[in-house]
């Protein structure tokens, strides 16, 4: 067993050594690669590892403001910036479940609307047509009476992606 299972020995160590040196490169390099993009494709520059939970909620806010998103001009930031600030605000009205709250919430809201140059539509058009589709997306947090108060149509075309404006603007 002498110089046999030395050499064995020697051997076996100098593969470990090797081996732990190629992971410990692999695992530097994976330090230098950049954090994956965003697996939601409503937030593309969204960073990719956040909680689904949190990815979810981002993509139904995104679904739920996509009328006010469409109004304001995408290349400028600080309008953008204005817009989510909106839609959040509008998102927070809508969960209220008492209807005092949410009406002094929309009314305060109205006032900033009036202020913005990029407002096209009108706020009780505008208002109607989140209300559907917060209905649409989160029906849970609403009583029965908002729930039934549309048909599953009208939910449905509030969710399109044309305004109605338009629409009625193409059919005469």
């Amino acid at each position: 067993m002498g110089k046999k299972g030395k050499k064995k020995k020697k051997i076996q160590k100098k593969q470990q050594q090797k081996a732990m040196k190629q992971r410990a490169k692999k695992k530097a390099m994976q330090k230098k690669r950049p954090a994956t993009r965003s697996q939601s494709t409503e937030f593309p520059g969204m960073p990719g590892n956040l909680p689904p939970e949190v990815q979810a909620k981002a993509n139904l806010m995104a679904r739920f403001a996509q009328p006010l998103f469409e109004m304001a001009d995408a290349t400028d930031m600080e309008e953008m910036q204005n817009v989510a600030t909106l839609a959040q605000v509008f998102w927070e009205a809508y969960q209220e479940t008492d209807l005092e709250k949410r009406k002094a919430k929309l009314d305060e809201l109205r006032e900033h609307y009036a202020e913005v140059p990029w407002a096209t539509r009108e706020f009780d058009d505008l208002t109607e047509q989140l209300l559907k589709r917060h209905i649409y997306l989160l029906s849970d947090t609403h009583t029965e009476e908002e729930r039934n108060r549309y048909t599953r149509e009208d939910l449905e075309a509030a969710m399109a992606a044309e305004e109605p404006a338009k629409e009625k603007e193409e059919v005469p």
